[in-house]
């Protein structure tokens, strides 16, 4: 009896692609939602400011895509294109950082993780490797390169540049809620 099978390869196509990250990005931003109303007891709706400032744009080579643009690549092997999604936070943010600091520790170590694993991006050489660079660009620079660079190394004082992660673990009183766990 001679055994006869078949195998199916499959299609990644860019349309599978962007619609996974369009789901894992939603699903997180849900994840995150749900474990700030916990309270330890019971989950309260405490996250309204937070909902309005947390936005993504999923990017298709730098360049923003969304539902209708991507259809035209829909069908389209992934070949060489490249996605990313970049997530926004709004001013509101710091005040929900300062009420929830074990949120900022848990994206500072997983965006620390991402870093780490993609040493020769941009992101990795504009913030030295540091997460903390990053959400301290992020939360206290608006973004503006120029601004967290001076900021960083003090620009013409040195004497007066800011170590991102001291700031930012004195600010939100990270070390506290560190100490907290380990109880």
């Amino acid at each position: 009896m001679k055994i006869e099978y078949k195998i199916n390869k499959i299609k990644i196509t860019e349309g599978l692609v962007y619609s996974r990250i369009k789901e894992s990005t939603e699903s997180y931003f849900k994840l995150i939602r749900k474990v700030l109303q916990y309270d330890g007891k019971t989950y309260k709706d405490n996250t309204g400011s937070l909902r309005s400032s947390m936005q993504y744009i999923i990017l298709r080579n730098g360049t923003p895509i969304n539902d209708e643009s991507i259809k035209p690549y829909l069908d389209k092997p992934i070949d060489g294109a490249k996605y990313i999604v970049a997530i926004f936070i709004g001013p509101e943010i710091v005040e929900q950082f300062m009420q929830y600091p074990k949120m900022l520790r848990a994206i500072i170590k997983n965006y620390q993780y991402y870093l780490d694993n993609h040493k020769n991006g941009k992101l990795y050489r504009i913030h030295n490797g540091s997460a903390y660079n990053s959400m301290f660009a992020q939360l206290f620079c608006d973004n503006n390169i120029e601004e967290y660079e001076s900021r960083i190394t003090g620009g013409l004082f040195s004497e007066q540049a800011i170590d991102a992660k001291k700031f930012l673990e004195e600010y939100f009183k990270l070390l506290d809620c560190m100490k907290k766990d380990d109880e």
